[in-house]
């Protein structure tokens, strides 16, 4: 059952440190020095997390799942591991810092820039108060970056076989958590997206500022493939990260990734 939507990345920046958001990765390297020089990181993110990863493939025209198959192996993936790679090498991102450790120094005015999902807007907001700014994801080179993103749902295994009383609580809740009252609740506590598509649209169309900008992120973002061929393409794309941080080009990285997730699948075929 849909309860959300969205789940996908945004740009954040300190309104005390960044008087106009850089909307190209070119602008925001133009400027990285000024942070520097103030020991302020310019942009922080969950570097090690591949889910981070994808908006930088997205620019180079890659995608994991391409015609229903893995894919890997690609002069696009190739390009977005040397991109991506070279930030960390440029200190333009702590490449050791987590989740937790990104937002902190983000809010604590230790990054200039933070790339983070939609999901933390509401804390943000309430943390940094009319210092917070929202912005696109910015282009390379031209490109958009995509996020992804997803429905929240609730999830109810074995429904068919519950007793005919269980079936009528579930459904009641269903209805519950999907009326328009409570989708309006919701969006208005957290700014997390409704599933009704005529609740969406009329947020839509009053959305000003930072409301706009997370309305205008989610329609550039493309949905998260739900197989188990996105579950074995994010273990794959993990390990080949991890072994071209460790020596391996990124062609010999990407042509690895290809390989765990070639192997994977073998496996399940064979289960």
């Amino acid at each position: 059952m849909p309860v959300i939507q969205g789940n996908n990345l945004l740009l954040y920046y300190n309104k005390k440190l960044v008087s106009k958001p850089a909307s190209s990765w070119e602008s925001l390297l133009a400027s990285k020095q000024q942070y520097i020089d103030k020991n302020i990181l310019p942009i922080g993110w969950n570097y090690q997390d591949m889910y981070y990863f994808i908006p930088f493939l997205s620019a180079f025209n890659g995608w994991p799942i391409t015609d229903n198959q893995i894919s890997l192996n690609t002069p696009e993936m190739v390009a977005a591991l040397k991109y991506y790679r070279d930030l960390a090498k440029q200190k333009v991102v702590d490449e050791q810092c987590h989740y937790t450790c990104s937002q902190a120094d983000f809010v604590q005015g230790k990054e200039a820039y933070a790339i983070n999902g939609d999901w933390a807007y509401q804390d943000l907001k309430n943390t940094m108060g009319e210092n917070l700014g929202v912005a696109l994801l910015p282009t390379i080179n031209g490109s958009q970056m995509r996020s992804m993103k997803s429905t929240f749902v609730l999830s109810l295994p074995n429904y068919s076989s519950r007793p005919k009383q269980e079936k009528k609580l579930i459904e009641k809740f269903a209805k519950f958590v999907q009326r328009p009252s409570i989708q309006t609740l919701v969006y208005e506590k957290t700014r997390l997206l409704p599933v009704s598509e005529h609740l969406l649209g009329e947020y839509k169309k009053q959305a000003k500022g930072n409301d706009k900008v997370l309305f205008e992120q989610f329609e550039l973002s493309k949905p998260m493939p739900s197989s188990i061929k996105m579950a074995i393409a994010w273990q794959a794309i993990a390990i080949g990260f991890k072994r071209y941080e460790d020596g391996l080009s990124a062609e010999e990285s990407a042509e690895y990734m290809q390989h765990i997730a070639t192997q994977q699948m073998r496996r399940l075929k064979n289960e």
